[in-house]
């Protein structure tokens, strides 16, 4: 395994990890809420009323690869139109901030793989019902959707 393929499964894992642990914060936050069905969208992304499949992932899909095309924009653009690095976190919070806006009706932020399954662990872990098996009207067993999508819009080149 070369460094660069042990970097990426460690920056991966860090993300899930760290993703389980926010979502255990804000569980500790909304400590008094019921574990139900209807809560458990707090904590992980599911589609809304009569969404398909095709319309989730497509969703998912364009969003994530805006956005990153976004990021690489800005990071990959030659100097003189660079802009300083130091501006690099609003850039990517206007790029999350627009794909929210413009993509996130279907399915939520679903825009990485670690912010939805990290939560939905726990919330799997604390008692909350079908949370891999919830899906909508349309979609059962949804969660691999908001995994599989953004890592397919994320593909460059």
């Amino acid at each position: 395994m070369s460094l660069v393929q042990r970097d990426g499964i460690l920056m991966i894992l860090s993300q899930c990890i760290g993703a389980f642990i926010a979502a255990a914060l804000v569980y500790w936050v909304y400590i008094d809420i019921e574990v139900s069905l209807n809560n458990s969208s707090i904590f992980a992304t599911y589609p809304r009323a009569g969404v398909t499949t095709g319309q989730a992932m497509v969703s998912s899909i364009i969003g994530t690869a805006f956005m990153i095309l976004s990021i690489n924009g800005v990071v990959q653009s030659k100097p003189p139109h660079k802009p300083d690095l130091s501006l690099l976190p609003i850039y990517t919070g206007i790029a999350v901030t627009t794909y929210g806006i413009a993509f996130s009706l279907n399915t939520g932020y679903a825009i990485n793989p670690a912010r939805d399954i990290g939560p939905r662990l726990f919330i799997f872990l604390v008692g909350f019902p079908d949370s891999f098996k919830r899906g909508n009207n349309v979609i059962s067993w949804y969660w691999w959707i908001p995994i599989i999508s953004p890592l397919i819009g994320a593909i460059r080149e």
